[in-house]
């Protein structure tokens, strides 16, 4: 069965850390499976994809892939109060020394992936009046994340995200 692209990321994500001098956890996605002859999706409600720690930081990140030069809203969650509500509990956490939260952002197409601080994303996924966020808006709000092609995966400076 063929990966798909947003599950490949979370591979290359996942890979790209350093097990040896950070801890890393991967929160379970939700499953699926047949009710009465019907497929049905059961929801996890994760705060995040990954967490990382290292020298005292706890680091909390949501991956998002996407294919064109703009993410859509509907790519975090399908509603705008299950948006909302998924970016007030990130930022809630944010909030707790030594804790960092971050929107990451990989712009397939243009082989570009951007780290957003959780406060930053928020702010302006408020202030906007648009239903995206642009390469344009990832390159201002967030930084970019190195990333080495290696045939068919890629390879992320994590450590960055932790400075």
């Amino acid at each position: 069965m063929a990966t798909n692209a947003g599950k490949k990321f979370e591979n290359d994500f996942k890979n790209s850390v350093d097990t040896d001098k950070i801890f890393l956890h991967r929160f379970k996605d939700g499953t699926t499976g047949t009710v009465n002859g019907q497929m049905i999706r059961f929801k996890n409600k994760n705060l995040c994809d990954f967490l990382l720690f290292k020298d005292g930081q706890l680091v909390l990140v949501e991956l998002k892939s996407f294919l064109g030069k703009s993410m859509s809203f509907s790519n975090i969650k399908s509603t705008v109060d299950e948006q909302q509500t998924f970016l007030y509990n990130l930022r809630l956490e944010a909030k707790k020394n030594n804790v960092k939260v971050y929107m990451i952002l990989n712009f397939r197409d243009l082989s570009e992936t951007y780290a957003i601080d959780i406060h930053n994303f928020d702010e302006f996924y408020r202030m906007t009046s648009k239903k995206s966020i642009s390469i344009d808006e990832a390159r201002q709000l967030g930084k970019q994340l190195f990333q080495q092609k290696k045939r068919t995966s890629y390879k992320y400076e994590i450590d960055s995200l932790f400075n």
